[in-house]
């Protein structure tokens, strides 16, 4: 992009137009990670694929927000609200989540969402994944994200906003520091 060009961004709700584009950033935000963490193992065929993408955009607790930066998809977040905060209109999905952590899958929950403590209730916000294309980094585009990501929390009473960020992705862990964002627990790892 030539200097001299203005930088024309907005920050909206996704739409299904939009899935393509936030499946190419996922897969490579999973890419990313996976190459920060030899030990996660491969990833899941469907994984960052647009189908799965068009189905958690269905999901009433999750939300995806798109940079639109010069009229392309330069960034993504996807937040998902969890617990007792949610509308009647989606009320679905909590009942769900409640047949899940009382049918036992309450530690495959945990785990997918890396939560570190299993006996505690589950409310609040998740930001899960937020990737923004290389050359639209250090342009705010990040800040507007979470700032939008936030927003939408409030909206719905939320008071906190979790999420995880790998040790070894120094950057990250800066990024969401300046965001007011502070370490919560540390998960460990040996290989045997």
């Amino acid at each position: 992009m030539n200097r001299s060009e203005p930088t024309l961004r907005s920050i909206r709700v996704a739409n299904e137009e939009d899935a393509a584009a936030i499946a190419e950033l996922s897969r490579n935000l999973l890419e990313f990670e996976k190459s920060l963490n030899g030990g996660m193992g491969q990833l899941n065929p469907w994984a960052g694929g647009v189908e799965e993408i068009l189905k958690q955009m269905m999901r009433p607790d999750t939300l995806f927000l798109v940079a639109v930066i010069n009229g392309e998809i330069g960034g993504y977040i996807k937040t998902i609200i969890v617990g007792h905060q949610l509308g009647p209109a989606e009320l679905g999905f909590a009942r769900w989540l409640l047949g899940l952590v009382e049918s036992g899958g309450r530690r495959t929950f945990n785990f997918l969402l890396r939560r570190p403590r299993p006996s505690v209730v589950l409310s609040g916000g998740y930001i899960s994944g937020i990737f923004v294309r290389a050359e639209h980094r250090r342009s705010n585009t990040g800040h507007l994200l979470v700032e939008a990501a936030e927003d939408w929390f409030r909206q719905h009473d939320i008071a906190t906003a979790d999420l995880h960020v790998l040790f070894a992705n120094s950057a990250a862990r800066e990024f969401w520091e300046e965001l007011g964002y502070e370490p919560v627990s540390l998960g460990m790892q040996k290989k045997i």
